[in-house]
Parts: C-alpha cells; sequence; structure tokens
C-alpha cells in the first residue's frame, strides 16, 4: 500500500491517502494535521475498525516519503502492546516516482478537491463520496474496470465498504468540485 498527504490551505486539515496499486483503489481519510501523530491515530483506528486478520490483509507492507508526517514509523507498525500489524518503508530519498500510482491518482483527486481548496469544512463523508468517485472512474490500465471493482475482486466483496467507499455506476461518476459543494469561481 503506498501512503501519501494531500494537502488543502497550508496549516489546516490534510487527507491521508492509501493505495493500493495492484487495484487503482485509493481511499482518503482528513487528518486535522500534517503531523505524525495525525497519521498514527488513523492506523490505530482502522486496525480496531477492521480487525487484525482484515487488516493484515490490507496492509502487509506500506510505502512512504519521508515526510514529516510519517516519521513515526515504528508506531504505525506497532500497536500499543507491541503486537506488529504491518511494515513501513521509505522511497529512496528524491525518488518518490517509485510510488507514482499515487501520484497519478492524486491527479484525479485534484478533479474534485482542487489545489488550493481548503480541506478544513470538508466533512469524512464528502471526502468518503469523493474517493467512491474516483474508483469508480474506468481505466484502461485495469483492462477497462474500475479500482472499486478489481479491489473488490483481489479482498473480497464487502471489503471496500468497510474501508468507507460506495459502488458508484460508472455512468454517475462526477469528477468535478461541485460532487463536494465547492463552488469554484
Amino acid at each position: 500500500v503506498y501512503m501519501d498527504l494531500l494537502i488543502g490551505r497550508i496549516g489546516g486539515v490534510c487527507i491521508l491517502t492509501l493505495h493500493w496499486p495492484r487495484a487503482g483503489f485509493m481511499i482518503g481519510i482528513l487528518i486535522p494535521n500534517k503531523c505524525a501523530e495525525s497519521v498514527v491515530a488513523v492506523f490505530d483506528r482502522l486496525y480496531a475498525e477492521l480487525g487484525t486478520e482484515l487488516f493484515a490483509r490490507l496492509f502487509p507492507v506500506i510505502l512512504t516519503d519521508r515526510g514529516t508526517e510519517f516519521s513515526f514509523p515504528s508506531s504505525i507498525e506497532e500497536c500499543e502492546d507491541g503486537t506488529k500489524r504491518t511494515r513501513v518503508f521509505f522511497c529512496d530519498p528524491m525518488n518518490s516516482n517509485q510510488k507514482s500510482q499515487i501520484e497519478r491518482n492524486h491527479e484525479i483527486v485534484r478533479e474534485i478537491l482542487p489545489k488550493g481548496v481548503s480541506f478544513d469544512s470538508l466533512t469524512q463523508e464528502q471526502a468518503d463520496l469523493a474517493f467512491s468517485h474516483v474508483n469508480a472512474y474506468v481505466r484502461g490500465t485495469l483492462d477497462d474496470k474500475t479500482p472499486y471493482e478489481v479491489f473488490e475482486f483481489l479482498y473480497g466483496e464487502g471489503t471496500a465498504a468497510k474501508l468507507h467507499i460506495a459502488k458508484i455506476d460508472q455512468k454517475e461518476v462526477v469528477l468535478k468540485p461541485r460532487l463536494v459543494g465547492i463552488e469554484m469561481k
């Protein structure tokens, strides 16, 4: 799984993005700020919500860059009781292209959440809706399947819903800011 961060307003709410490259599938979780404690809290919550077995299937290895928000890898890898839950690795310095698929997916997300737009008033439900539409967008690289379809095939029916991603009909996909109520001038 690739991990990165989308920044809205500097100093404001951010979106932690997690991307499964085999499926092209991505989720986005709002965090209050760009700090390591916020990222760790997401993994603590996901581990509790998904359970040990599903979490281990979904997050065997995480690849990320060396941003300060990812500076507590051992706290992501282990529960407070020391139980190992995943492994975190970093891209080589100056080589974020080692996780280029997440960057390409960010381009699609930015169709809905343009650069410079603050995420401070965005709700998690709006973020989930945006990522549901991104995952319903057909990709040639997936033999004209959607990331949602491939993810469900790989990880089982209903797994996307456990990550708060809904199935969206391909004909209903909206990749515009109006999807989440953002008015562009």
